[in-house]
């Protein structure tokens, strides 16, 4: 499964519009995407309104997707049934791509119908419907034709009140030579499939498959359930191949006792118990339907078709009327995780405009566009609004119209990658109307980072008033609150909490919200692969979420391309202005590369924009800047004061003045002014309960101790803390602390090299559902950081290896890189550890980590001393020196002074170290 294309297929198919192929159809209006194909709306040369339907590119080197898609037109017109929706035309465009032409339908599919129901249709309506499917499988099986994908997906109630089946992609040609199968492949959709289809066995297949498809797809649009219910599709195909079905009466007591009858046949585990054909299925519905209505069975069909009509054409013109959010194009909820054993996904678009739907589109699946399914992409695209994300009727039953238009504006804020501005609203709501329960839900998700879960008590007590509130929640809010569930724990559960998304987004697969949960989730877990896929999915679905783009640059951010990084951030905030964390994400990214000039003015923007909700990171990076372009003490200390302000109860930071003043002291070597702060500080967390709140004051006063040579005061400190630790009643639920304090019981000489190897290694294997301690910076935290001797770094790069890879940069800190370099600094790999330390010290980040960073300068002076760059060195000296040389005890600015002496070098400003060095970074 790839990662992400280097062109995606939205981007490529957008590319397709307005060109002509075939040299008589003109690409008008692309339609939608799925895992192998492409469909776009065109017009034949004489007018004609024709869907067209490419093999996704990517797709053109898999000889079996080819073979089962140049088949397809030969099978589906060979059924010869009105409801078969035939291929009117197959050909190859200029660069030998394979399309295929359909009619253009109006109408929906029964998925749609099913979702629109609240996933409940009346018996009469399914029972009717399914006759007309049955018909035309009829007509199939006497021909030697085996569906094998029959869903409500590939079913579609055109305006007249008849059912077409669509996708006839993977249908089994029983003639001689016709049939044609993805080899090695298991063919269907999971939730669909016979015991005979699940288990591969091509010989088993046969019309009675087709029969249990219908039995399952009858089962689930009466009960709103799948025949077998699993956390994901594998195990639902394994199910499906071991497991008897369950009875409809176990979950409907309603249904008349022939129709019980009637389904559990169809749903027989042995295929000798299911009816042969299509027909012999059709003609015991009509026996059982005559079984259970007093009226003729053709009476009531003839009526509820008439019904079906009048309805759906009502429909078609009050849409056009008021251009009602189109469904959603999306790959089919049972059949996406499943995608390398998958060889059909059918996808379809209705509501736009004339109530237009493409039908027979092989390849994909359509997916209803709940009410409060955002985006509605076509609309967006083409008048540039955002059109409104809620009905009333299924979110509350709240009469404040203002509250409700709140709960709108934070939904589109969310959207738009405005977390701050959308808390807001939210809160706005929850005031106007307390008892609005998705506020309260959407409240308990927003994110406060995109690749962190955090959670704090503000969030708990939102999803605790959701959770009280829950018959207030439609479906899809319902299923949000139980899976966020694990993440309100203390520690958060991401595993768990991934696990369930899944299963609601099989539910709700184009859903937005349901989509940048589940990514949000996978990034924090580091399963890039499957974020990115998840991330794709959603803009494939909505090219223009600014959450979408946002979460697609982590992805190309985590996998080290940083050109596309900065493309999808720019693409992010080209579709929201006032996309916050898009400005926030390129601010880091600008800091890191250290173009402190450019940062400086992106933390001025975002702290300009109204609502924002991160006016205190923000203003700690605007000082960070301009420490780092060069500004003066007094300027980084007007910017700390400008936004400060008292910390929120569930902050795991002090007031931001309190924070800066302990970076400056330890810029400027004022380190007596340094402990008496953060003594302040550590004497301001002592009631606090979160680990967080202890371990940064902690931190600092044991560099400090480290740096000043005081060996005794830092084992002190770390006695003293480990034993307050065990009195904290909780330890911080989103950050791995062990090691680190392990680390720093290490360096401080309290624990023997005996002892915290063993208790390092009990670290590594110990089974832990932390994001931290189960992702790829395990090596970092438990060996770059704890490297002191060239014996200590010999091993972290035998043990390195293991842990591959490290992380790309976009994810790793200035400290990060300053610890990296510092290990192959050690081991005598120049070539290494030049670059990391560069990038250290070349960041922005010195008001942030400003021990790291001056031991990084330190560190880059003995590296590029011993690569024979002296000029370099001394300039690397020379920033220790200005920080640190007034300051007798010491340990780093005695080492830079013995260096700087042996090499004669010259003492220089600042602005020489740079104009000598540095030369490659841009604002200094």
């Amino acid at each position: 499964m790839p990662i992400l294309l280097h062109e995606s297929p939205n981007e490529k198919a957008l590319a397709r519009i307005g060109t002509i192929v075939g040299n008589k159809y003109q690409i008008a209006r692309l339609l939608g995407i799925g895992g192998m194909a492409v469909v776009y709306a065109g017009v034949h040369r004489n007018g004609h309104r024709v869907a067209i339907k490419f093999l996704i590119d990517h797709r053109l080197r898999d000889a079996d997707a080819c073979r089962l898609f140049r088949r397809e037109p030969y099978i589906a017109n060979r059924v010869g049934h009105p409801g078969a929706v035939p291929v009117l035309d197959d050909d190859l465009d200029e660069n030998e791509c394979p399309f295929l032409v359909m009619p253009l339908l109006e109408g929906e599919t029964l998925r749609a119908r099913w979702e629109r129901a609240n996933k409940r249709m009346p018996l009469v309506e399914v029972a009717i419907l399914m006759l007309d499917v049955l018909d035309v499988l009829a007509r199939a099986h006497d021909k030697g034709i085996v569906h094998r994908d029959i869903k409500p997906d590939n079913l579609f109630l055109t305006t007249k009140g008849e059912v077409r089946v669509l996708d006839f992609g993977i249908a089994r040609d029983r003639a001689p030579d016709g049939d044609v199968t993805m080899t090695g492949r298991a063919l269907g959709t999971p939730a669909f499939m016979a015991p005979e289809q699940a288990l591969g066995d091509r010989d088993a297949l046969g019309p009675h498959s087709d029969c249990w498809a219908v039995g399952a797809t009858i089962f689930t649009l009466l009960s709103g359930r799948f025949v077998h219910e699993a956390e994901s599709s594998r195990a639902q195909l394994a199910a499906a191949a071991t497991r008897r079905a369950r009875s409809i009466a176990a979950l409907l007591s309603d249904v008349p006792r022939p129709l019980v009858h009637f389904v559990d046949k169809a749903l027989a585990f042995s295929s000798s118990e299911r009816w042969s054909t299509g027909q012999e299925m059709r003609d015991a519905l009509i026996a059982a339907l005559e079984q259970t209505w007093s009226e003729p069975v053709a009476q009531i069909v003839a009526r509820t078709r008439a019904q079906l009509a009048a309805e759906l054409s009502v429909r078609r013109n009050d849409e056009s009327e008021t251009l009602l959010p189109e469904s959603e194009a999306s790959h089919d909820p049972t059949s996406e995780p499943l995608r390398a054993t998958t060889a059909t996904t059918s996808r379809g678009f209705v509501w736009v405009m004339s109530f237009i739907v493409l039908a027979a589109l092989a390849f994909g699946a359509v997916a209803a566009s709940n009410r409060y399914h955002e985006p509605m992409a076509k609309q967006r695209v083409e008048t540039g609004t955002v059109p409104s994300v809620r009905a009333a009727s299924d979110v509350s039953d709240s009469n404040d119209s203002k509250a409700l238009a709140y709960l709108d504006s934070g939904l589109r804020s969310w959207r738009d990658a405005s977390p701050g501005s959308a808390k807001k609203y939210f809160e706005r709501a929850i005031e106007l109307d307390p008892n609005l329960a998705p506020a309260h839900l959407y409240a308990s998700m927003l994110p406060r980072r995109i690749r962190i879960l955090r959670v704090d008590d503000e969030m708990r007590a939102h999803h605790q008033a959701a959770s009280v509130q829950r018959a207030r929640l439609s479906p899809r809010d319902r299923a949000l609150l139980e899976a966020q569930e694990p993440l309100m724990a203390i520690p958060p559960d991401a595993h768990a909490a991934e696990m369930r998304l899944l299963g609601v987004r099989e539910l709700f697969p184009s859903d937005w919200i349901v989509l940048s949960l589940l990514g949000q989730t996978q990034l924090a877990k580091n399963a890039f692969v499957e974020a990115a896929e998840t991330f794709d999915i959603l803009l494939r679905n909505d090219p223009s979420s600014a959450m979408g783009w946002l979460g697609r640059a982590f992805v190309f951010g985590s996998l080290g391309d940083t050109d596309r990084l900065r493309d999808s951030l720019d693409e992010c905030l080209r579709m929201s202005a006032f996309a916050e964390d898009c400005w926030i994400t390129r601010m880091y990214l600008d800091m890191d590369e250290g173009r402190c000039a450019e940062s400086e003015q992106r933390a001025r923007t975002i702290l300009a924009m109204p609502g924002i909700g991160w006016e205190t990171s923000v203003a700690s990076s605007l000082a960070s800047s301009i420490y780092g372009r060069g500004g003066s003490t007094e300027s980084v200390r007007a910017a700390l004061a400008q936004f400060s302000q008292p910390p929120a109860q569930s902050s795991s930071e002090p007031a931001l003045p309190l924070w800066g003043e302990a970076d400056l002291y330890t810029l400027t070597g004022e380190f007596s002014k340094l402990r008496h702060i953060v003594d302040v500080w550590a004497r301001s967390a002592v009631h606090e309960k979160f680990e967080s709140m202890h371990m940064r004051p902690f931190v600092l006063r044991f560099e400090m101790a480290t740096e000043l040579g005081e060996r005794e005061v830092a084992k002190r400190l770390m006695t003293k803390y480990l034993l307050e630790r065990d009195a904290w009643l909780t330890r911080n639920p989103y950050i791995d602390l062990d090691i680190l304090v392990l680390s720093a019981g290490y360096r401080a000489g309290g624990l023997s090299d005996a002892e915290f190897e063993a208790r390092r290694r009990a670290w590594l294997t110990a089974d832990t559902s932390n994001t931290r301690g189960r992702s790829v910076r395990r090596w970092l935290d438990a060996y770059a950081r704890v490297v002191m001797t060239q014996q200590d770094a010999a091993e972290a790069l035998r043990v390195l290896p293991h842990y591959l890879p490290i992380a790309s940069p976009f994810n790793r800190s200035a400290a990060d890189d300053a610890a990296i370099g510092h290990v192959y600094l050690l081991a005598d790999d120049l070539e290494h550890a030049i670059p990391l330390l560069q990038r250290a010290v070349n960041s922005c980040w010195a008001l942030g980590v400003p021990f790291d960073h001056t031991w990084a300068n330190l560190h880059l002076g003995l590296a590029l001393e011993k690569k024979g760059d002296l000029p370099g060195a001394c300039a690397a000296y020379n920033v220790v020196l200005k920080r640190w040389g007034h300051e007798p005890r010491s340990l780093s600015a005695k080492t830079a002074r013995a260096r700087h002496a042996a090499l004669r070098c010259s003492s220089g400003t600042v602005d020489d170290l740079v104009s000598s060095t540095f030369t490659s970074r841009p604002n200094r």
